[in-house]
This record gives C-alpha cells, sequence and structure tokens, in this order.
C-alpha cells in the first residue's frame, strides 16, 4: 500500500473508530478554560469531508470530527486526528508535502509546488479515477503558508522540550535563508520564514522524540482553538 492509499485508509478508518466509540480526548487541558481534566466528555459527533491527495487527484473522503465538552467550564472545542489540520478540508499530508516542496527548492514557484511530477493536479470525479478537469489552484498553497505560519506557539514549545532533550540539536543553529525571488514583501518574507522555521524544528522533533510534533504536541497548546491564531499571530517564531 503507497502513502496517498494508506492517508485515504487512515480517514476512513478514524470516521469507523468514532462512530464505534474508540476515540479518546487526546488532551488533558482544555484551551478555554486552560485547567486540567481526566476526562473530557463527548459533546458531538459529526461529518466531517477532508480532501487527500492519490497520485495526480485530489480525492474527496468523507469522514468524522468529534467535539468535546469541559466539566469545568462547559465549553465544547473540536480535537483533529493525525491526518487534518484545524480549519484545513485538505489532509496534512497534502499541505505539508506541497508547502514543503516549495519550501525546499528555491527554483520553482506556486504553481509547481500544487503539482506532481511537474503536473497539475486535478480534482476526481465521481467515479474514482476519472477527473473532472479542475485543477488545485496555487494560490491554494499560498493560504496554506500563511495558515502554517501561525503555528509559533507549537514551534515554541517543541523547542523548549528539544532544549531539554538535546541542548546540542543543530536545530538551534539553522539558519532561516528565503531566497529573494520567494517574495516581494517584508511581509511575505516573514511568512516564508515562519513556516522555513517549523519544517525545521518538524524535523529536529522527530529526531529527538520519534514522532510529529502534530500528533501530541500541537493538541496540547490548543492548536484546534481559534483564539490561538489571534493571540500569537505576531509571536516571532526564533524564540525557544
Amino acid at each position: 500500500m503507497d502513502s496517498d492509499t494508506a492517508n485515504v485508509a487512515r480517514i476512513q478508518e478514524y470516521a469507523k473508530a468514532v462512530d464505534a466509540g474508540d476515540i479518546r480526548c487526546p488532551v488533558t487541558v482544555c484551551p478555554h478554560c486552560r485547567r486540567k481534566v481526566d476526562h473530557f466528555g463527548c459533546h458531538q459527533r459529526r461529518n466531517r469531508g477532508f480532501r487527500a491527495l492519490v497520485r495526480r487527484f485530489v480525492r474527496a473522503v468523507a469522514s468524522r470530527a468529534v467535539r468535546w465538552r469541559c466539566p469545568h467550564c462547559g465549553k465544547t472545542f473540536t480535537t483533529y486526528p493525525d491526518f487534518a489540520l484545524p480549519f484545513k478540508r485538505y489532509s496534512r499530508q497534502a499541505v505539508l508535502e506541497m508547502t514543503g516542496r516549495y519550501q525546499g527548492d528555491d527554483d520553482i514557484g506556486y504553481r509547481e509546488a500544487a503539482g506532481r511530477d511537474g503536473l497539475p493536479v486535478f480534482y476526481e470525479g465521481r467515479t474514482p479515477g476519472e477527473m473532472d478537469y479542475r485543477a488545485l489552484c496555487h494560490s491554494t498553497v499560498w493560504r496554506w503558508m500563511t495558515s502554517l505560519s501561525r503555528y509559533a506557539p507549537i514551534v515554541q514549545k517543541a523547542l523548549g522540550l528539544i532544549r531539554a532533550k538535546s541542548s546540542t540539536s543543530p536545530v538551534f543553529r539553522d539558519p532561516l535563508v528565503v531566497h529573494p525571488r520567494k517574495y516581494r514583501s517584508e511581509q511575505r518574507k516573514g511568512i516564508l520564514k515562519c513556516v522555513l522555521r517549523l519544517f525545521q524544528v518538524e524535523a529536529a522533533y522527530r529526531g529527538v522524540f520519534h514522532e510529529s510534533i502534530f500528533l501530541h504536541l500541537a493538541p496540547s497548546c490548543g492548536w484546534g482553538h481559534k483564539g490561538i491564531h489571534r493571540r500569537h499571530e505576531r509571536t516571532s517564531v526564533d524564540s525557544p
């Protein structure tokens, strides 16, 4: 089974696990009142569609989402499985693959990053493998970059954990160099540097803890809570 097929299978299996009641809340601190909770009660199970990459197609995959209620403040929040990003329909694999391709090659633009093997990625029709002739828009990659640049709190938390475990990690010396052809304004340069730092820290965190920062660390930072993006939009990713 290739990685694309495995990703689609994970999305489908998650829906079955939700319906079977096998999903437990991955966080122990309420993102609203910040109080520690031993057990969050399930507030709602709802249908949620995701878009995953399958070779050169974008496939719509039906799944489920879970919303939890805090026993202290009574407020609710949504948690996200390992294949998803908050407020994004596309799978995390698709988002990180294409933004990573753009960041990793100084010679390509957003149009090239939004494709595979030098060709556009098209949306899949109702029949698997059938193309409906709508291509993934290159501006989508830029919107993903903007969203990822707001994950500064997760980056900072990860750097602190890496420092505690391995203070000599090269991530603390990695330069943040963005090629001049990638931006025309200081604002865009700043966004690209934030995303570059995110990828650097993700690689370092995997090397130290053998898992992605998006698996357990990100949920513990309250990344699915809308306020996190507004509160930390201007936070520098250079601080540990």
